[in-house]
């Protein structure tokens, strides 16, 4: 495994360079998965054919040659726990991993791996988009993982489907023995998906949600990884200052299962800027703009502390750049979709 460098070393050097090029990094594992879940982006792209192993460790060690940084790697799917092979390879190029799982395999042993698994919502709302008794069975998966000592938390992407089971979801799930917290995402808007205008939330509608989720991390602040910053970038007057400057698209690469950069992002061509929800792009903004406890959830708690003091590092860094500026934000495109049984 990749030797990890000291991380008041690893936070002084972004002070002075910002986020590396290509520093966060995707692969798409497989082009197969084990369920068919009626809001997944994935399936709304046609996919290539998937590249075999050796095919894999042949392309990065071409990029380790090349003086590529393996920061940090999501290993994603369809479901990519489907071809573990090409994850327990790969993953050993990286300092940091992280899976992202239905849950319905078995976790392996990879402690150097953090692994989130994807929640829907409560049980009703959860089995009826990825099938029957599919959320009994994650929680065994959790509950074997984190017997194991495995690094084990959720993702959970909220919609208007599944919003007003908030609170519910947490209470259900702040007792289970997660390793890790909570990602919470929006549904970002994909064209052409039927289910899109059922799903997404508007900015209003997500503002209200943002609100709750503070409330919640105020309650309990282990179980929600976002961080404050994050969630704050996600709202309306902010978002679009993100989204118009997007740092998962100028400064992350993401890999389909052929080995090719992807269009646009992580998610894909269909999806829809203006309307995105993903948390990957608003985590890199919170962590470009040195937020304290973004920087302690990559670099550790004490690199944390130490960010008031290396910030003007940042700040200077940023006034010699000769980079483009962050351009101002459009306006917002704004769609308010009438709620069922509303006139």
């Amino acid at each position: 495994m990749t030797r990890k460098p000291n991380p008041l070393f690893q936070l002084t050097r972004f002070a002075l360079m910002g986020i590396p090029q290509n520093a966060v990094s995707s692969v798409d594992v497989t082009n197969q998965c084990n369920l068919r879940c009626h809001h997944c982006y994935f399936f709304e792209h046609e996919q290539p054919e998937n590249l075999a192993v050796e095919r894999w460790r042949q392309f990065f060690d071409k990029l380790k040659a090349e003086g590529f940084p393996f920061f940090s790697c999501s290993w994603v799917g369809g479901e990519p726990l489907m071809r573990q092979e090409i994850i327990e390879m790969g993953s050993r190029y990286f300092r940091r991993n992280m899976v992202v799982t239905n849950g319905t395999i078995r976790i392996p042993d990879w402690p150097h791996v953090n692994f989130k698994v994807s929640v829907d919502g409560v049980e009703a709302r959860h089995d009826r988009l990825r099938g029957a008794r599919t959320y009994q069975r994650i929680k065994r998966t959790i509950r074997d993982a984190a017997e194991r000592g495995l690094r084990i938390g959720i993702a959970t992407v909220l919609t208007r489907e599944n919003e007003g089971e908030l609170e519910q979801f947490v209470e259900e799930w702040k007792d289970e023995p997660l390793t890790a917290g909570i990602i919470f995402e929006f549904y970002t808007y994909m064209e052409g998906q039927p289910e899109a205008d059922a799903l997404w939330l508007n900015y209003e509608e997500r503002d209200r949600v943002i609100d709750r989720l503070l409330v919640i991390k105020e309650k309990y602040p282990k179980l929600v990884e976002c961080t404050r910053h994050t969630l704050e970038l996600l709202r309306s007057e902010n978002c679009r200052s993100v989204t118009d400057n997007c740092l998962a698209a100028t400064k992350m690469l993401s890999l389909d299962v052929s080995g090719n950069q992807k269009e646009k992002c992580i998610l894909g061509p269909k999806a829809d800027c203006d309307r995105c929800g993903c948390a990957v792009p608003f985590w890199l903004r919170s962590f470009d703009d040195m937020d304290p406890e973004t920087i302690g959830k990559m670099f550790g708690p004490t690199a944390g502390k130490y960010v008031k003091y290396v910030r003007p590092l940042r700040n200077l860094s940023r006034r010699l750049n000769t980079r483009p500026s962050i351009q101002p934000p459009q306006p917002l495109h704004q769609i308010t979709i009438e709620k069922a049984g509303n006139s």
